[in-house]
């Protein structure tokens, strides 16, 4: 006979060593099947055996103990799921999230299908996956699609969210993605990263290109409904082309020309 006391203490004391995470599975299965026929209290175990794997950073025996079919009923409790799906998110368990909620769904425990404390970590972890999809392929979303991504993740509160996205397009010198990053280092209060991309746009001065904007009076629904306009093409010094081409000019004074026309502080940024 296990009484709740004796599993409280125990789960309170154990050092998360597998011999003694072993013994607590043995325990709440015995007391589990005991409770079946004769329930002693209404104390809760789920949550806490949740919040002891995720102290000791155990995702794997979290998910082995709650598909164990001897516990079945024994975590169906709203902050037990909340903590497996954080700590599953955590270590990189994006799938076994979806796969989890997918039967959370249809038991049905919390009045609904839709628990609203389970869908933030659901849609976190379908936005890494597809992502993280992206990155191994090599295919990145189009710079506007990205942009208006990165806008909707501001406007949910989430400027980290906001930053991954813009940061990760390989044109940084566009206003709106500059306006993005700016909005996202002040709602994070990274005063200095936002000075550097101020001081980026004024210090720019090159020849025959265009002068980098800011906007000051345009909101950031304004740039991403303007119009895309059509660029013209930039009148180059056919001359210095001509040189550049028949390698008059050495490497080094490339590597010159390449370190002035770049953005300082950019590299401080990424």
């Amino acid at each position: 006979m296990i009484f709740t006391e004796d599993l409280k203490q125990f789960i309170h004391v154990t050092s998360g060593s597998d011999e003694q995470l072993s013994l607590a599975v043995q325990m709440m299965e015995k007391f589990h099947q005991q409770n079946a026929q004769l329930r002693f209290g209404s104390y809760h175990f789920g949550p806490v055996v949740m919040r002891m794997y995720y102290l000791f950073n155990k995702p794997d025996e979290a998910l082995q103990a709650y598909y164990n079919p001897k516990l079945d009923g024994f975590f169906d409790h709203l902050s037990a799921h909340v903590i497996l799906f954080d700590l599953l998110f955590i270590n990189g368990k994006y799938e076994e999230i979806i796969e989890l909620y997918e039967k959370v769904k249809q038991k049905q425990l919390f009045f609904g299908k839709y628990p609203r404390s389970l869908m933030i970590l659901l849609f976190a972890s379908c936005y890494k996956i597809v992502w993280r999809e992206m990155h191994e392929s090599g295919l990145l979303p189009l710079r506007r699609a990205a942009c208006y991504l990165g806008a909707l993740a501001l406007k949910q509160n989430s400027p980290h969210v906001a930053l991954e996205i813009v940061s990760a397009l390989s044109s940084q010198n566009f206003v709106l993605v500059r306006s993005i990053k700016a909005c996202s280092f002040c709602a994070l209060g990274r005063i200095e990263e936002v000075i550097t991309i101020l001081r980026s746009v004024l210090t720019f001065d090159a020849p025959n290109i265009p002068k980098q904007t800011f906007p000051v009076d345009v909101t950031l629904d304004e740039l991403l409904f303007s119009e895309i306009s059509i660029t013209k093409p930039v009148n180059r010094n056919q001359s210095v082309l001509r040189a550049a081409f028949n390698g008059a000019e050495d490497t080094s004074n490339r590597n010159r020309s390449y370190n002035f026309f770049r953005r300082p502080g950019l590299s401080d940024m990424s």
